[in-house]
């Protein structure tokens, strides 16, 4: 969690998309990091309701862990 918040605040931005468009959020929602969202919403405001090429939010991805 530490990482991520130095990445945000040297400036990464939060809502860079990857080759299948995924963005940090919907990683951290895949793999279960809940502070991770919770940060990544609440304080460095991602957008919880971007959605990948595939047209699913990260919302969507944490349904299927």
């Amino acid at each position: 969690m530490s990482i991520v918040r130095a990445l945000v605040e040297k400036g990464a931005k939060k809502n860079s998309k990857d080759f299948d468009e995924n963005t940090a959020l919907h990683y951290a929602s895949e793999f279960g990091h809940f502070e991770v969202i919770i940060f990544l919403i609440k304080e460095a405001f991602a957008d919880p309701m971007s959605k990948n090429k595939f047209g699913y939010a990260p919302s969507d991805i944490a349904q299927n862990i």
